[in-house]
């Protein structure tokens, strides 16, 4: 977002009429970036929820995503498949 304040003038007139929100979402989002989607959604219509984002910004969340998927979900997932097979494979 940092980015786009310098490169984005309406994105930064947006942000700096609704930085109090932006401050609390952006902490709450550091442990999930899809909530940063939120700030694009035209939630209930109402402006805080409709920030000019940059195509290259929604690119960099969605990207952001699914390497989140990847190196954290997936390993995840292995990891469960395999306490499932130790524990099938212990009780017979």
């Amino acid at each position: 977002m940092l980015f786009e304040t310098k490169q984005d003038n309406e994105f930064y007139i947006w942000l700096k009429n609704h930085l109090k929100p932006v401050a609390i979402i952006t902490l709450f989002s550091s442990g999930s970036v899809e909530l940063l989607y939120i700030f694009n959604s035209n939630f209930g219509g109402y402006e805080m929820f409709s920030a000019p984002f940059s195509s290259r910004i929604l690119e960099r969340i969605f990207w952001s995503k699914l390497l989140n998927i990847i190196l954290e979900d997936v390993p995840q997932f292995i990891i469960q498949v395999m306490i499932m097979y130790l524990k099938k494979k212990n009780c017979n």
